[in-house]
């Protein structure tokens, strides 16, 4: 018997793909693009006072770095629970194949693309050694980590995967462990310090590649090498769970063998058998798609409870900056920033999740036999994304405004007493409009893209096979390249207002307006999305979902990981 079939064959497949091989032009133009983004920074800002090349490396490895970190949730977390939820993983397990074969051979095929995307940019990350300030050692450490941290985060998913059958389930565990792992233990090692960094110690931040990637420049060899090898050990650990549960857990158990278990989640997840009725006969004669979207109740309480829980520590962190005086311990920008983020996948991936299983289930076919409108169908997913983020959205947007609040108490605490010596009174004037057009800024950011994730992931989902991918293409092509294009905008639109301060005679420019054209862009962006993605669901809602119909149609003929264990299409020759 051939050793690891199943990896076998899908890296055979793997080859045949011509994404394959276009992912590392895919991952190089993206970098170098960056890499030449920063170059032009960096010269329009010469002499500035810092290192080019440290500042280059920083930036392209921390771009590394997360890209290492979320491979997990979209590429894995997802692979052997779409086998389940299609029931076609057992077929393999009546062969002379194991768990191992199953696991190992998933996360070959599914980390191909991640792996030829992070290969592909390792050259133009060492470009910076050429620039100074970048050592060949700090280089390699760097690209170990990254490497470490990618087959962490794929072996995380992978663990999740193997235990879950929802695809929404699987990317929330996936994301937690990351979560978890990168940020969670060295918080629990500071929270054991008191807060204070001067008491830190590495106990539970020894399995962080957070606290790895952070501080590998300050660890000695042996520590340094020492938390590589835990790291690399719990990537293991997590493959070999995989393929222990994996065999035992693809049958679909019965709401009486799961036992209580089954009912608490049955509760938290569709409710009591009354609240199902009462829900069933209120949304289902105002909006059929409406009731659908709205029967699981497990992301809208999840999202609920993660809202509650991120309230109340920023609003206890609040407290304590507003009416103690103690500045030390206020960072709640990062805090925020990383709550925006996962607040946009999950708006994201539920705006993405409808169309894509029901195109995979069949229910599509169901709804284009039916008179139900165009208008309908997009008018009740709309609907179903206010109800489970309208409240939650404006949370999120009372705290970025209250932490903006703070930030100018703060700036004026510190500036009370008057200017420093060789700052004018006109500097602090404009950095308070700066702080003003800032807040604005964000906010009005924030609410557009929402909008624009939810009408351009009803898109993705509409054309795109996986919810996974349908999600990775949203926060892609909506947050992720335009976040980099704005800041591009700001810092060249700052180089060319400090290079017009200091050749004008009249006076200087003010700082604000680079932030003023980076919102501009974003809110320009956000209108074309919305627009667009509209006019695209408005136009083409009744094609697209046939099609995708037909694209599903071979999957059931035969199924991936049935073909991989030797079966032959009943309708094949």
């Amino acid at each position: 018997m051939t050793f690891l079939p199943i990896a076998d064959r899908e890296l055979r497949v793997a080859a045949r793909r011509r994404f394959t091989y276009w992912s590392r032009v895919v991952g190089a133009a993206f970098i170098l693009l960056i890499f030449g983004m920063l170059l032009m920074v960096v010269q329009l800002n010469n002499g500035m006072g810092f290192s080019p090349g440290q500042i280059m490396f920083s930036v392209l490895k921390w771009i590394a770095f997360l890209f290492a970190c979320s491979a997990g949730i979209f590429l894995t977390s997802d692979s052997i629970s779409e086998e389940k939820r299609e029931g076609t993983l057992g077929l393999l397990f009546l062969t002379d194949l194991r768990g191992h074969d199953v696991v190992l051979g998933k996360l070959l095929s599914q980390s191909l693309l991640a792996f030829y995307c992070l290969l592909a940019a390792f050259p133009i990350l060492a470009l910076p050694l050429l620039m100074g300030g970048v050592t060949g050692a700090e280089f390699s450490r760097a690209m170990l980590v990254i490497c470490n941290t990618l087959f962490l985060s794929l072996a995380a998913g992978m663990f999740v995967s193997s235990i879950s059958r929802q695809v929404l389930k699987a990317m929330n565990g996936t994301l937690l462990i990351c979560l978890l792992l990168t940020i969670g233990l060295p918080w629990v090692d500071f929270g054991l310090a008191g807060w204070n960094p001067t008491r830190f110690h590495r106990i539970f931040s020894i399995a962080s590649p957070g606290h790895l990637f952070f501080d590998e420049s300050g660890l000695r060899p042996s520590d340094f090498w020492f938390e590589f090898l835990v790291q690399h050990a719990i990537a293991w650990g997590f493959l070999a769970v995989s393929s222990l549960c994996a065999p035992r857990a693809w049958q679909e158990k019965t709401v009486s063998a799961k036992g209580w278990r089954g009912g608490l989640t049955g509760w938290w997840r569709f409710g009591s058998q009354r609240a199902r009725l009462a829900r069933r006969r209120k949304l289902l004669p105002k909006n059929p798609i409406l009731w659908v979207a709205l029967r699981d109740r497990w992301m809208p309480r999840l999202v609920s409870l993660v809202m509650a829980l991120a309230t109340v520590f920023i609003g206890w962190k609040l407290y304590v900056h507003w009416y103690s005086g103690n500045n030390n311990n206020f960072a709640n920008s990062p805090i925020l920033a990383l709550l925006s983020l996962v607040f946009l996948l999950w708006v994201g991936a539920q705006s993405c999740r409808l169309f894509v299983d029901s195109v995979r289930n069949g229910a599509m076919e169901l709804i284009l036999v039916t008179p139900l409108p165009q208008w309908q169908i997009i008018n009740g997913q709309l609907a179903a994304l206010r109800r489970i983020f309208l409240v939650p959205a404006i949370l999120l947007l009372l705290l970025q405004l209250t932490n903006e609040l703070a930030t100018m108490r703060l700036f004026a605490r510190g500036y009370s007493a008057g200017p420093p010596a060789g700052v004018g009174n006109n500097f602090l004037y404009d950095m308070e409009i700066q702080q003003v057009v800032s807040a604005i800024s964000s906010l009005v950011t924030m609410i557009g893209t929402l909008m624009a994730m939810a009408w351009f992931g009803m898109w993705m989902g509409l054309t795109s096979k996986k919810t996974s991918i349908a999600v990775l293409k949203t926060l892609c092509f909506v947050c992720i390249l335009p976040w980099f294009v704005s800041l591009f905008v700001q810092f060249t639109a700052m180089a060319f207002i400090g290079m017009a301060t200091i050749g004008s005679k009249s006076g200087s420019w003010p700082i604000w307006i680079s932030t003023l054209l980076a919102g501009v862009f974003e809110l320009a962006k956000n209108i074309f999305f919305i627009l667009w993605s509209r006019h695209k669901l408005r136009g083409d809602l009744r094609e697209m979902m046939a099609q995708g119909s037909r694209r599903s149609a071979p999957r059931l003929a035969l199924p991936p990981l049935a073909r991989a264990a030797g079966g032959s299409s009943p309708t094949s020759p």
